[in-house]
């Protein structure tokens, strides 16, 4: 409902979605996901993730299985947030 409905966006999904243009991304990518995301399916992050390795890329997927959409719960954030520090230390060269 967000961004349309197959039957009548289904160009602009395509468009959209990251999987039409994962062969351009070059830049490494950290994938943070909540196994019961209501909107986006949990295995659509796994399938980029597999992908950017597959070719090589520099990616990190941390999937949280107590979260939706977002991270809502602290301890998840705690956990997430020095994660993602190291991450950026790391590809960032600082």
């Amino acid at each position: 409902m967000e961004y349309g409905f197959l039957e009548t966006d289904r160009d602009f999904l395509i468009e959209a979605s990251p999987m039409t243009h994962v062969d351009r991304i070059q830049a490494p990518l950290m994938l943070i996901h909540g196994a019961n995301d209501p909107r986006v399916p949990v295995s659509e992050a796994r399938q980029l993730h597999a992908s950017l390795v597959a070719r090589g890329v520099e990616s990190e997927l941390l999937v949280y299985d107590d979260e939706g959409h977002g991270l809502a719960k602290r301890a998840n954030r705690l956990d997430a947030l020095p994660r993602m520090l190291a991450f950026l230390r790391k590809n960032l060269d600082v």
